[in-house]
């Protein structure tokens, strides 16, 4: 738990935002996720796509695990190329009440992009730009076409059955305060297992993601940090 709380005291995300439907926001861009970005102080998701989430593992044929939630979030970071990122916020929210926008790098659409090189899968929560894209990537087996990949929706639906059934009626989302910050431990978070919900301090339980953001809980910005920091350790 220290590491996940000296990872937080590292992050200075503003995630409290106003998003206008059809505006078009340009800023530089930070990655929370394989489909997430922050742009100045605006959370927004990538119209069309779905990648895999931070705690998503595959084992490999030949041994060992490739952690391919990780992977994919390192994979959006590499496609921005420019110094800003330019988003269209649509009429769309996702679940968790986010908006959803078509983002570009220079002249680059990032979720194309990310389809494309089989490292995201089409949004099955609404109509996706991208059935092309995908088609052309899973014919070709590029990236994670390789192999047999449990899909980032089963994967989410698989770990909320499974902590709803220890969870207090059966609501498994985890809002903990990490120094004096919000946070929302979700069931595919790598540390929601060691994760102790403490209502002395304000922590409670949300029964879904969306009603937890609605109140200003928010998932930490785990995966590009981890990466460069060291500070979270799949191995540990």
């Amino acid at each position: 738990m220290r590491s996940l709380g000296m990872l937080i005291a590292a992050l200075s995300l503003a995630l409290s935002f106003q998003p206008v439907q059809g505006k078009e926001v340009i800023a530089p861009a930070a990655v929370i996720d394989g489909d997430t970005l922050q742009l100045g102080d605006q959370q927004v998701r990538l119209l069309g796509i779905d990648a895999f989430e931070g705690a998503q593992e595959l084992p490999l044929k030949t041994g060992g695990t490739d952690f391919i939630g990780r992977g994919a979030a390192m994979m959006l970071r590499s496609l921005i190329t420019s110094q800003n990122v330019r988003c269209k916020l649509s009429e769309l929210a996702d679940g968790r009440g986010l908006p959803l926008a078509t983002c570009y790098s220079n002249s680059q659409d990032l979720a194309g992009a990310m389809v494309a090189n089989g490292i995201a899968l089409v949004a099955q929560s609404h109509a996706s730009p991208y059935l092309d894209e995908q088609a052309k990537a899973k014919s070709e087996k590029r990236g994670f076409w390789r192999d047999e990949v449990e899909t980032p929706w089963a994967f989410r639906k698989r770990r909320i059955s499974v902590a709803a059934k220890a969870a207090p009626n059966s609501c498994p989302f985890k809002g903990v305060m990490l120094n004096d910050r919000k946070t929302l431990i979700a069931p595919w978070s790598p540390w929601y297992a060691e994760t102790k919900v403490q209502q002395a301090r304000g922590d409670r339980w949300f029964c879904s993601e969306k009603q937890a953001v609605s109140k200003g809980w928010y998932e930490p910005q785990w995966l590009i940090e981890s990466v460069v920091s060291g500070v979270y350790n799949p191995g540990n």
